[in-house]
């Protein structure tokens, strides 16, 4: 009788399976993190827009913005955040007539827009402060 030849496997599947076969290694069991947080990770301050009345600004939760409203207009709502935390506003006559220029306000009419709450709320009006401009600002303010 004649013997069969014998069929080589390809290597691939033996290193498949020989990885298969390899003891599992034995977690520990998971250890549950206290709920107690450290004091320098805060919890973000996530606006909520539940809690915002329509159309009323109120302190930004962002750092680096002033500003946010509830914006609600055409039956939609957006959370809008405005005024740049780093440059003042509504410091000068010449100032407000400067950015009122700039952003074009007169024609500002979308309340779901960051352009119309900072020409309404930021520098609309007869202004606010009478201070001189801010520190790092230089010109003819």
């Amino acid at each position: 009788m004649k013997k069969s030849p014998k069929r080589r496997r390809s290597r691939r599947k033996s290193k498949r399976r020989s990885r298969r076969r390899s003891p599992k290694r034995r977690r520990s069991p998971k250890r549950r993190r206290s709920r107690r947080r450290s004091p320098k990770r805060r919890r973000s301050r996530r606006a909520n827009k539940r809690s915002l009345r329509c159309n009323s600004p109120v302190k930004s939760s962002r750092p680096e913005k002033k500003k946010m409203v509830l914006g609600c207009s055409r039956g939609r709502q957006k959370l809008i955040h405005y005024g740049a935390t780093g440059y003042g506003n509504n410091y000068s006559a010449a100032a407000r007539r400067s950015f009122r220029a700039r952003q074009k306000c007169s024609t500002a009419r979308d309340k779901l827009t960051a352009r119309y709450w900072a020409c309404k709320d930021l520098w609309g009006g007869k202004g606010g402060d009478t201070r001189r401009s801010p520190p790092g600002v230089r010109g003819k303010y």
